[in-house]
């Protein structure tokens, strides 16, 4: 590999999150069957950033197994005021739009 190459990140956006520390769509944090089933298929190729919307939030996750971060960008609503989880493991930075 050479130096170039080190700075290639691969980027993926979806609609849904996966991880999240908020209180969201009748349930509470990440998305259960996408932690399951498609963040395995990010990890094994070496996804740098998932970004996502739909959360009424700005959220940076870090990851503890990979380097992989998720983004979120979703602020503007008043929906989720002061609704978020400050105890989640990696949540980097949070704020719900107020």
């Amino acid at each position: 590999m050479t130096e170039e190459d080190s700075f290639i990140s691969t980027i993926l956006r979806g609609i849904q999150l996966i991880r999240s520390g908020s209180f969201n769509n009748c349930a509470i944090g990440d998305t259960t069957e996408l932690v399951d089933l498609f963040l395995p298929i990010l990890k094994a190729n070496d996804v740098d950033f998932y970004i996502n919307g739909h959360d009424h939030c700005l959220q940076r996750i870090s990851s503890t197994e990979s380097p992989l971060q998720f983004l979120t960008s979703g602020a503007g609503s008043k929906a989720w005021q002061g609704g978020y989880n400050s105890n989640k493991a990696c949540l980097e930075f949070f704020y719900d739009g107020q």
